[in-house]
């Protein structure tokens, strides 16, 4: 079992720290211009730090985004 310590490591003190949602969805939009995975990001509120991160889809999210893509065509 992984240590609390490690946990948040993890979760929160490596990635950029953003006050408010917008400002962490002005983020992904650099993202978006230097990079084609900009898109696939999502903002989500930390639990260790309560400030907003970027990050990316993980495999649920990216099976329901193809899968609604699918069913438009």
């Amino acid at each position: 079992m992984a240590s609390k310590r490690r946990i948040r490591k993890r979760s929160c003190a490596s990635k950029v720290r953003h006050e408010t949602a917008a400002e962490a969805g002005g983020h992904i939009r650099d993202l978006r211009k230097r990079d084609k995975d900009g898109p696939h990001r999502q903002i989500y509120k930390c639990r260790f730090c309560g400030g907003y991160h970027v990050g990316r889809e993980n495999r649920s999210q990216r099976q329901g985004r193809l899968q609604i893509q699918k069913n438009r065509r």
